[in-house]
């Protein structure tokens, strides 16, 4: 009877590593619907209804600016605390192990196999995640959530090998960001500013490259909220590129120049930018890539 019960033990840890097709059932309202989050090209999410922004890839993962691509990596407790700790990504270095009630808030109860949002988080599997929370009852087992199926446990040896994710309390809006699509024939330049959607953001720096198609006006915006966005310095484009840029509200003249005093043109959604840089003509320009650091 004994070597049965190791048996099925064995096998469940087997299974919580496998990946099936995620199944959704359209009766029961969704908990995590794509509007409750704001998904940034950088590999992080913002969950608006928490205020967490969390990595979209598990570790030992990486993101492509599209996708989660890799294996993930399985971890002891202690090592995903250390881990967790000494992670710089996205230009942030606060990131942390998720306490049980935040690592929930990632459960999506209208789907399993998954069981959470695939959009704003393409990379997770069925896998068991670490929490940072110790068992109340006992203290040296660990909450983790399984989400094969999005249920919680207590029971969890600091010795076994889970998967994480982590989550920082960092306020995303501190990210400069890329508007670029199809501005209406006649708008003004504030109206392109303020119409034209987030193609991607970026943390300090971080390089992004990308394609562009399509598009006649794109703009590169930095949100107040940033501290020190007085004395930006715009690198990794190459200067030809730069060059081709029409204006600004600063004198532009290239890479590694550090601007400043920059004026205030006004907000983008609803939140205060301090500068921008804006280009009009794509006709030579297939890419970009860049690099803010502040």
């Amino acid at each position: 009877m004994k070597l049965f019960k190791l048996t099925i033990c064995f096998c469940f840890l087997i299974y919580t590593h496998l990946s099936f097709a995620q199944t959704c059932k359209p009766n029961i309202i969704a908990d995590m619907p794509n509007n409750r989050y704001t998904m940034n090209l950088n590999g992080t999410v913002l969950d608006k209804k928490t205020g967490l922004t969390w990595m979209r890839c598990s570790l030992g993962q990486t993101w492509n600016n599209t996708a989660c691509t890799g294996s993930v990596q399985y971890f002891d407790w202690q090592s995903a605390l250390q881990t967790a700790e000494s992670t710089v990504f996205a230009g942030l270095n606060d990131w942390r192990l998720p306490n049980i009630k935040e690592l929930d808030s990632l459960v999506e109860t209208s789907c399993y196999s998954p069981a959470t949002n695939l959009i704003a988080f393409p990379g997770i599997t069925n896998e068991l995640f670490w929490s940072s929370s110790h068992s109340a009852g006992d203290n040296t087992d660990v909450w983790i959530v399984n989400f094969l199926n999005g249920e919680n446990s207590n029971g969890y040896a600091p010795s076994s090998n889970n998967a994480v994710r982590l989550v920082t309390t960092n306020n995303v809006t501190a990210l400069a960001s890329i508007h670029y699509g199809i501005a209406p024939e006649g708008m003004s330049t504030e109206a392109a500013i303020l119409a034209l959607p987030t193609l991607a953001s970026s943390a300090s720096g971080q390089i992004l490259t990308l394609n562009l198609t399509n598009g006649n006006f794109a703009y590169f915006a930095v949100p107040s909220t940033i501290a020190n966005a007085n004395n930006v310095t715009f690198t990794e484009m190459p200067y030809n590129e730069i060059s081709a840029w029409d204006g600004a509200t600063w004198p532009f003249e290239g890479i590694g120049e550090t601007y400043g005093p920059l004026s205030v043109p006004g907000t983008l959604n609803g939140s205060p930018i301090t500068w921008y840089l804006y280009r009009t003509d794509f006709s030579d320009l297939n890419s970009i890539t860049y690099k803010f650091t502040w």
